[in-house]
């Protein structure tokens, strides 16, 4: 009786650990993101430098809860965004600023 009971119940622990290591090898790591992404946008100030998830680079001219306002372009046209749209900080490096035309 006792190996009749190992081998019905060998296949359950064994589909039980299976499903565990699956829990976190695909889990564990998104939540890990979620949480780099949530202090990103908790740490928006003016003056950084951002891109939107459309590809939009802007610097940061104010924050209000949940809405971020971007200067953008060369004459700094101010547009509004949800803190959901911004994709990623820059550093100052990372963002090409545009050359202003030469004057003849």
């Amino acid at each position: 009786m006792g190996t009749d009971f190992v081998n019905n119940i060998l296949p359950f622990i064994t589909t039980l650990g299976l499903g565990i290591v699956l829990v976190l090898v695909l889990f564990l790591p998104q939540r890990k993101k979620d949480k780099a992404i949530k202090k990103m946008m908790s740490e928006l100030k003016p003056g950084d430098n951002v891109r939107t998830i459309g590809g939009i680079i802007g610097v940061i001219d104010s924050v209000k809860e949940d809405i971020i306002v971007l200067a953008v372009g060369p004459n700094k046209v101010l547009i509004p965004f949800q803190k959901g749209a911004i994709g990623t900080l820059l550093d100052n490096k990372n963002v090409t600023k545009e050359k202003e035309p030469e004057k003849k």
